[in-house]
Order: C-alpha cells, then structure tokens, then sequence
C-alpha cells in the first residue's frame, strides 16, 4: 500500500467508485472469512455473545459492498484491523498451555494491546473519517461533474512500444490505467444512493464502537492475569472472621446460662423458662442484640 502508485494518485471520485484487482482480491478474501465468522457466531451463539455477532454483520456488510463497487480502495486499508488478531490468539494458548501469568503471556499482552491501539483505534478513527469525508462528497456531487479523464477511451498512439519500459506509451499506460478503476461505474457524476452510505457507515460506527469497547475489556483482562494474590495469612485471617460471624456461640446474658439456653428474669430464651413460661419473638430479639453486643466487645478488647 505504501508504494501504490495506483492508490496514491487516487481522488476521492476513484476511491469511492473505483475498483482495482488487488483490492477486490483483498476483499474476497476478507468477505469469505467474515461469511464463515457469522455463522460460527450464530451457531455457538452462547459462547460468544451479541458483540461478536454484531461485528461479524457489520465486516461482513462492510467487504461485501466493495464489489457494487463501493470505496473497494479502504478494503485493504480496514483489514489492516486484524494485525493485532495473532497475539489475541496467542493470549488465548497461553491460559491453555498453564501459563497464565507467566512472563510470555505478559510481553505478548503488552503486544496485543500496542498492536489494537494503533491497528484499530488510531489507524482504524483516521481511516474512518476519511470515508465519511469521500462518502459525504460522493452524496453531493453536482450532475453537471465530469470525468473526461477516466472515461475517455484511450488514444492510439504510432509510437514504437520498445521506447517505453512497459512496451505502452506512457500517455496510453496512464488513460488506460485511469479507465480501468473506473470501468464498472462509466458515469460517476450521479449520487450515490442514501442507503448506500448509510449502510456502509452505520456497519462502521458498529466496528469501531465495539474496538473501543474491547480495548477497555482487554485492558482489565491483562491486568486480572498479573495481579498479585492476597497474602495467605491474610486470606486465612479473613477466612476465620467469616466463620465466626457465622457461628452462634452460647454467651451468658445476665450472668445465667441453663444447658445451653440463656435465661434472663428467670425466663430461657429459645425454651421453657424456669417458672414453665416461654420467651416470646420480643424477648428472642433482645437477646440476639445482647448477643452482637457483646461478640463486638469481646473483639475490641
């Protein structure tokens, strides 16, 4: 891409209409990954959730719509997206491998998380607005634009081929050239359809919601595998404080304990008092405050 001279002296009526064979090839390869991604999405639905089966839809609309042709020149610019896929994978043998945590898993995360923030958030926002930028162009064309440059068949020329390195004329070469992104869409002076646009960007606010939105997750993922344990004497000692709050032990209330019934102005709580009457929920009450009270002032002390 960086050394495309075919890409690089594109204008916006070429990337939004054109259509090259190697951004279509990129393209086929992309719509036939994102076809099988849909349905893994809809068949294992429950394990991998609503986010991505809204990103293998939105991917598959975004590649599929290339060979209208629609902007087939930001094919090859978006699939760039999956440069940080490798280390997710990787990620993911890590934990399968029993090496979570391990010191790999940690430079390959920090791998992953470079690679998707500049993959996806940086390069993928910036190539974002540009397409809105050619779609925005492209949807307010006037009727009277013409391209007599693109659509002008190309001269013949009596100039010997040997005096040119490709054996075409240069002027030729580059009529010819220029012809050949646009000859599937002969008059781009029209608008393109509404739905059209909206469809395309409405799939791509999808994508890049969902890339910042993963961004987040993964940040907490990476930091989950390396964060330190709590102490063991400290997780035992919040261990025993559970079982205790839990226990109710038998604690005198007024100084009297009877077989395991706490007797208060000669009555049991929970039981038959010592004069045959029974406590009510009131005198059970009292004495479960009584008991808190006292289990918080043992801990004090």
């Amino acid at each position: 891409m960086a050394v495309d001279d075919e890409r690089r002296h594109m204008g916006w009526k070429e990337r939004v209409w054109g259509y090259t064979g190697g951004g279509g090839m990129i393209q086929a390869f992309a719509t036939g990954y994102f076809l099988w991604d849909l349905q893994i999405c809809l068949r294992y639905f429950g394990v991998f959730g609503i986010g991505l089966l809204m990103h293998a839809v939105a991917a598959l609309v975004v590649f599929s719509l290339g060979f209208r042709p629609f902007v087939n020149f930001y094919g090859p610019t978006f699939i760039l997206y999956e440069l940080s896929s490798p280390f997710l994978n990787f990620h993911w043998f890590f934990d399968k491998l029993q090496m979570t945590g391990s010191r790999p898993q940690w430079y390959n995360g920090i791998l992953l998380l470079a690679s998707f923030f500049c993959c996806r958030l940086l390069w993928g926002t910036y190539q974002s607005l540009r397409v809105y930028q050619d779609c925005w162009a492209a949807l307010h064309v006037q009727n009277t634009t013409t391209l007599p440059s693109l659509i002008t068949p190309a001269p013949t020329l009596n100039l010997p081929a040997h005096k040119h390195p490709t054996g075409i004329p240069e002027m030729m070469q580059q009529t010819t050239d220029n012809a050949g992104i646009m000859r599937f869409h002969p008059d781009p002076q029209d608008n393109i359809p509404t739905w059209l646009a909206m469809t395309y960007l409405g799939s791509n606010v999808v994508l890049n919601t969902l890339n910042f939105y993963w961004f987040g997750k993964m940040i907490e993922t990476v930091k989950k595998r390396f964060r330190a344990p709590p102490a063991k004497g400290k997780k035992k000692e919040e261990e025993e404080e559970e079982e205790e709050e839990e226990e109710v032990p038998d604690v005198v209330v007024e100084g009297v304990e009877l077989d395991g019934r706490v007797v208060e102005d000669g009555a049991a709580v929970g039981g038959e008092g010592m004069d045959g009457g029974v406590v009510g929920a009131e005198g059970k009450e009292a004495a479960d405050g009584e008991l808190r009270r006292r289990r918080r002032r043992s801990k004090k002390s």
